[in-house]
């Protein structure tokens, strides 16, 4: 396990093996090999950036101070972006100059915060310049110390950093935001060649022993800094509008605060290292009407037939392909104020599809006798417009799903962010969902996310601007505003993009693929720390296009997948729809 949950995983050294007796010698980066060569000139220069970034550090509290800002809990404590050898320095390293490690940022560059005015930092410069001690060539290894505070403007999210010179004083806006918590545990030991059973069971107790300590250490201190954060966020005229949700590093939160309270928060906060702007978790829904006709007997499955959770915009639970598996005891609505679990989204509904392409997979059946075989459980998180109310917070709301719905195993959560997700950090919704796998051995299936057909945005362009621009398929899926969208970048989950269903072609019209082939909308990897991601692909049909130069671009049944659609308004209870929400349920 990597000792940051939020961390990028440690780089992997390649090298050609060498006979443990031998001393493989490595060579040194060539900043590294210079500090050590000029430990003078080197040591002096961290010494005086220290003192300037301590300098300008304090002069900041007293600006904030004159200007009416809340004083910032443990103020003598001082943010710190540093640069390291990121072959040969372990960031932990750090809590030994006085540094607690706040986040790494990749290429050797650490967010830090000194715990003691860099007093320990420069006994270790010190000793370095002095060529002194056990780690006497350590500091050459940290290569640099970054003045200022903008470099903070890099924890947020790159939605929020393209906006920030905008943003209002007395603008209102909604953030989700990380804070380092963590305590150093020490790695089990081993049992050594030499030891008795008896002195390594003495000596793992010892250890087991430190490791309880710590824990109790770590848990005290996440309580004391939620507790001061808090009343530092209502200090500032800001309000946290959901719980705290903690994990083995960090704890994350979504506030809501003026935007001069968000720009102090950012840059002068020490412990915060992520911070995205709330965005509405929307759907691509074309629709197109089929008639088609059912005429089938359904059997309930048996009592001990394994159970999903359906985590969408609620169900239709009364629809006749859909009643008999339908566990209507345990549905549960979280929309503040509204109690329905009923599927309330138009043309056709959304969490009502997903459950069809659970329980049919590619083929609805139209005749005969059929047997479910899967329990469905209706946990409603999605309104009627397909978004997630501010009020719910996606990470505190998987924990409390997991903790209502004990029985399931399997959790299909067809639901996606609009944009790409960010590749520095895991997001709290994507590391809860991570943590609730690895700690109650459950497991979700996650959409990859769609591109729609047209953002009019360049930024984070639809289909049709990638075409104006001359990005043609397949091209465009491989581009960084098609990345998979949070949480579809979960480690543990499985995630699943679209292939196509058929080829579609007629005289004016073509489907952008092949049958087998990426479908036009469905987003790709890879994901954080150029993990696989989407796992697998399932079939979600294919946009239409004209071929003319600037087409319009349109869903076809041909080139859809069939789905299971809401009856209320007069649907069909058949029909056809595209997306990877619905390649996702088949695989769940």
């Amino acid at each position: 396990m990597p000792q940051f949950p939020h961390l990028p995983l440690p780089k992997k050294i390649q090298a050609s093996y060498k006979h443990r007796g031998i001393p493989i010698e490595r060579q040194l980066a060539e900043t590294t090999e210079t500090n050590l060569q000029n430990r003078r000139t080197h040591g002096r220069n961290l010494r005086r950036s220290a003192n300037q970034l301590r300098d300008f550090w304090f002069e900041e509290q007293e600006n904030r101070s004159s200007l009416g800002f809340p004083d910032l809990p443990n103020s003598d404590i001082i943010p710190v972006f540093l640069q390291i050898d990121p072959e040969l320095f372990d960031p932990e390293s750090l809590y030994s100059f006085g540094i607690e490690v706040i986040s790494e940022e990749g290429n050797g560059y650490i967010i830090g915060a000194s715990t003691d005015n860099f007093v320990s930092l420069k006994e270790k410069i010190n000793k370095f310049v002095a060529n002194e001690g056990k780690f006497k060539n350590k500091a050459a290894q940290l290569w640099n110390i970054i003045q200022g505070n903008q470099w903070r403007i890099e924890i947020l999210s790159p939605e929020l950093r393209e906006k920030w010179e905008d943003i209002a004083d007395d603008e209102i806006i909604l953030v989700d935001v990380s804070i380092a918590c963590y305590l150093k545990i020490s790695k089990a030991p081993y049992r050594k060649n030499v030891e008795s059973m008896r002195a390594y069971r003495a000596r793992y107790a010892r250890w087991q022993a430190r490791k309880n300590a710590i824990e109790a250490a770590r848990f005290d201190l996440e309580e004391q800094r939620q507790d001061e954060f808090q009343q530092f966020i209502q200090a500032t005229g800001g309000e946290i509008v959901t719980s705290f949700v903690s994990y083995e590093d960090s704890f994350s939160c979504r506030l809501r605060l003026p935007g001069i309270a968000l720009k102090d928060l950012v840059l002068n906060y020490q412990y915060l290292f992520d911070v995205s702007e709330y965005e509405d978790i929307t759907f691509l829904n074309p629709v197109t009407n089929e008639q088609e006709t059912i005429g089938v007997d359904f059997i309930a499955p048996e009592n001990t037939d394994p159970v999903i959770c359906v985590i969408d915009s609620g169900i239709q639970e009364n629809h006749q392909l859909l009643s008999d598996a339908i566990d209507s005891g345990s549905s549960h609505s979280y929309l503040p104020g509204n109690a329905s679990v009923a599927d309330e989204v138009s043309d056709g509904g959304h969490g009502t599809k997903v459950t069809g392409g659970v329980l049919f997979g590619n083929e609805i059946p139209k005749e005969g006798e059929y047997v479910h075989e899967i329990w469905i459980q209706n946990a409603r998180i999605l309104n009627q417009h397909k978004l997630i109310p501010e009020q719910i917070y996606p990470p505190q709301i998987m924990e409390q799903i997991v903790v209502d719905y004990e029985e399931a195993k399997i959790f299909n959560l067809s639901i996606n962010a609009t944009r790409p997700c960010n590749v520095t950090h895991m997001s709290s919704w994507a590391a809860t969902i991570d943590k609730l796998s690895n700690e109650n051995d459950k497991l979700f299936i996650v959409s990859a996310g769609n591109i729609y057909r047209e953002t009019g945005s360049a930024n984070f362009p639809g289909i049709s601007e990638y075409i104006a621009a001359g990005h043609n398929y397949p091209a465009f899926l491989l581009r960084n505003p098609s990345r998979i969208s949070n949480p579809a970048q979960s480690c543990f989950a499985i995630t699943v993009g679209s292939v196509c269903t058929s080829k579609f072609q007629d005289d004016d019209r073509t489907s952008f693929g092949e049958r087998d082939e990426p479908s036009s909308f469905s987003r790709t990897g890879p994901g954080l720390w150029r993990m696989i991601k989407p796992d697998v692909v399932e079939y979600g049909g294919d946009y239409v296009r004209e071929k003319s130069a600037n087409p319009l671009i349109t869903v076809v049944p041909a080139s859809s997948a069939q789905v299971v659609k809401t009856t209320i308004n007069g649907n069909n209870a058949v029909g056809y729809d595209i997306g990877t929400s619905y390649a996702a349920s088949k695989v769940s």
